[in-house]
């Protein structure tokens, strides 16, 4: 597999954009513009600098499954931030990130995950530049985020995700907040290379990708977002158009006749609501989605809907001992079942959260996610702890049990890992 593993790449109809740098100076550009434009701007900005650099060690506890990978693994990882802030003016962010790994090269990525300008008014606010917007209640499965694209070099649960460039207006009333997004490129995936853990089988190669062939520089994606509370519901309704953030998966010979994925991604839409009702130890979530134009495994473009439903249920200060134990319980369903890109799409997942409220910080998570057709189960533990005021320990592990020929982890079965990071704040 060839291409830079570095930089990021926009597509439109499988041709690379230019870099993200200069999307990056692009925004700064119009960044200046509006500030020039604010009378708040004469007396200057309040800076605030913050960030992060990260040792890391992955163990994997089986033998490779696929030729030149590796049972370790280091990286290092670099994290600055910017906050500039005019009083009752204009904000700025800038959130650089960047990795280098020493036994995946497509793991070694940089990336600009916010350079973005907010400009608010009276019960308005415009956003430009390259930002993160999250949507989403649930705990295992964030079905309605949609917006950003999936850093999935960084880390096989989907949280992290890329910047990207944007314009928003968000409308706040009594009624509610309406916010539309205007996105004007569109950015990949960046799979793990032969040499990486957690990888498919055949490999995915990100040099043979399409994109759908009406998605151009003319047609940008767009995505509205309306949310209201209603007592002790906080409700959401959303809609996108644009292309799809999950890639379709082909089987294809490359140049070299090794059998191999090729991404595809289609246009589609996508209707989302998101629920959360509040009531004494108890929260109530939902997410659920429709959506039109995605191909399933078997290359047939269909229809289909899903969902998450579950509950949250606190327990502080269990038998006096000063820890909260916060419960969790969630179904997930999806109407396409096997033929469905998403290894959760009829799974029960159960959790529990712990704060043991101690000068160190410590908290953790442990989760288990059960299909319900197969034997298929994913067991996750996560803690993390402070050494000092500017030092954190965490602590994540990963076991992937019981797997079968046809679910999606068996790519992985035999990935089992812990990984061990020092992150130091500054």
């Amino acid at each position: 597999m060839s291409g830079d593993a570095i930089s990021p790449r926009y597509t439109t109809s499988g041709r690379s954009r230019p870099p993200l740098v200069r999307a990056f100076l692009v925004s700064l550009v119009f960044a200046g513009r509006a500030l020039a434009a604010e009378p708040e701007a004469e007396a200057g900005p309040t800076l605030t600098w913050s960030g992060y650099a990260e040792a890391e060690g992955m163990l994997f506890l089986e033998r490779p499954a696929y030729a030149g990978q590796r049972r370790h693994d280091g990286s290092l990882a670099l994290s600055p931030q910017m906050e500039a802030r005019w009083e009752d003016g204009p904000r700025f962010v800038l959130n650089l990130f960047g990795r280098l790994d020493a036994a995946d090269p497509h793991r070694t990525h940089a990336d600009v995950r916010e350079a973005m300008l907010t400009v608010p008014g009276d019960g308005w606010e415009v956003g430009l530049g390259i930002g993160k917007v999250f949507w989403g209640v649930a705990e295992s499965v964030h079905l309605v985020d949609i917006v950003n694209q999936t850093d999935r070099v960084e880390n096989i649960d989907l949280e992290e995700k890329l910047g990207q460039p944007m314009a928003s207006v968000k409308l706040v009333r009594d009624f509610g907040t309406l916010e539309a997004f205007y996105l004007p490129w569109f950015r990949e995936q960046r799979f793990p290379s032969t040499r990486g853990r957690l990888r498919t089988d055949p490999v995915v190669d990100d040099d043979l990708s399409t994109v759908g062939r009406r998605t151009t520089p003319l047609r940008p994606d767009v995505a509205l977002r309306f949310s209201t509370t209603l007592e002790a519901w906080d409700v959401g309704l959303s809609y996108f158009n644009g292309t799809s953030r999950e890639p379709t998966l082909r089987p294809v010979l490359d140049r070299g006749g090794r059998l191999v994925f090729a991404p595809e991604y289609e246009r589609i839409s996508q209707w989302g609501i998101d629920v959360q009702h509040t009531s004494g130890p108890w929260l109530l979530k939902f997410e659920g989605i429709h959506r039109r134009g995605q191909k399933d495994r078997f290359g047939i473009e269909r229809s289909f809907t899903a969902f998450v439903a579950g509950a949250e249920y606190l327990l502080p200060q269990v038998f006096g001992s000063g820890i909260d134990v916060t419960l969790v319980g969630e179904y997930v369903r999806d109407s396409r079942r096997d033929a469905s890109w998403s290894a959760f799409e009829n799974d029960l997942f159960l959790g529990a959260r712990f704060a043991l409220n101690d000068a160190a910080g410590t908290t953790g998570k442990i989760s288990l996610t059960q299909d319900l057709d197969t034997p298929s189960r994913l067991l996750n533990i996560e803690a993390s702890r402070r050494l000092n005021d500017s030092m954190t320990v965490n602590l994540e592990a990963r076991f992937f049990m019981n797997t079968r020929p046809k679910d999606l982890l068996n790519f992985i079965r035999r990935d089992d890992y812990v990984r061990l990071s020092l992150r130091q704040y500054f």
